[in-house]
């Protein structure tokens, strides 16, 4: 037992990788880790605690921690994260991370797409959060996305660069149209927006059109095509309650896009802060590695949490290193 609890936590760091980084990998670790375990007495009290308590323990299998009579931990991701991070006096609060959009507002997502003759979506990128659309999108049935035409942005130099990735992350076309500003204060995405989607009604045959934005303009747009098929995803904190009204009214469904898992998006959010990362290298000198990530997540308008922003920290600014690549030095980020 020596040596196996030796092996473990020799290795379980490389472990690390095979979870999110939203995750405290610290609180983890701990469920397999056993401190001073070559010590008299350590690992003789934990299987004693072990056989004392082994009803409280998953599976009737050992794990270190604190046993108590909690039902199932892996019952849930929820109840699971509740648990460990209560074992350590914390408290996960991102319930995104684990909370779903509701069955049935995907089947009403599904239906609005099948009984479509052509669909299309329009975002407007100065009212919507990308990373928020891209949970939408990883958490819908591919096979039903794939019978989507395009994804038209509608966008202006002002938003997130998170919009230039997209089209990475989705095998559904997309069209990214960035639109001049006429003022810095005046922008005219929702002009653009609205002509653009007319022309795809009346030139291209999309009678369907998933409108993504959390600005009442749009409502102009719907009114200037009577005959088109709306659905709408909005953000809850920018949706007040006389445009959802005006929905309802007029029997067009809405739903939000925050509503969705956002757990699956962290690869996404790496590339754009990777990508933020490097516009940065040229100019690393005298620059703080904790104040250079907070940055990187203004700048990408990334929502996280102290602690995921010092897992990045570590893990990809802390550990920037010199290489040579064609015989020139160059900074690589170790991903």
């Amino acid at each position: 037992m020596l040596d196996f609890t030796r092996l473990i936590n020799e290795n379980i760091d490389k472990c690390s990788r095979l979870f999110y980084d939203w995750i405290n990998w610290d609180y983890i670790k701990d469920l397999f880790f056993i401190p001073k375990y070559d010590k008299p007495k350590v690992l003789i009290n934990e299987f004693n605690k072990y056989m004392g308590h082994i009803e409280c323990y998953p599976f009737q299998m050992y794990i270190h921690w604190q046993p108590a009579d909690l039902g199932s931990i892996v019952y849930s991701d929820r109840k699971f994260l509740k648990v460990i991070y209560g074992q350590h006096n914390d408290t996960f609060i991102d319930y995104t991370k684990y909370r779903d959009a509701a069955d049935e507002t995907k089947n009403n997502i599904y239906r609005f797409i099948e009984n479509s003759t052509k669909t299309a979506i329009a975002v407007d990128c100065e009212n919507s959060n990308v990373f928020k659309l891209y949970s939408v999108l990883k958490g819908l049935n591919q096979d039903e996305l794939a019978k989507i035409e395009k994804i038209t942005l509608y966008d202006d130099s002002n938003t997130t660069s998170g919009w230039d990735w997209l089209s990475q992350f989705t095998h559904i076309p997309v069209e990214h149209i960035e639109v001049e500003r006429v003022t810095d204060r005046k922008s005219l995405v929702d002009v653009r927006m609205t002509a653009s989607v007319v022309t795809d009604f009346y030139r291209d045959g999309i009678t369907s059109f998933i409108i993504v934005s959390s600005d009442s303009d749009f409502w102009v747009l719907i009114e200037s095509l009577p005959n088109a098929h709306f659905l709408v995803m909005y953000e809850y904190e920018k949706r007040g309650a006389s445009i959802k009204n005006a929905m309802s009214q007029h029997g067009i469904y809405y739903c939000a896009i925050d509503d969705f898992c956002s757990a699956g998006t962290e690869e996404f959010k790496k590339a754009v802060l990777f990508d933020e990362l490097e516009k940065h290298l040229p100019t690393l000198i005298g620059e703080n590695p904790m104040q250079l990530t907070q940055r990187l997540y203004e700048n990408t308008r990334i929502y996280a949490t102290q602690k995921e922003m010092e897992v990045f920290c570590n893990k990809y600014v802390r550990t920037l290193r010199l290489k040579i690549s064609e015989g020139k030095f160059v900074i690589e980020i170790q991903k």
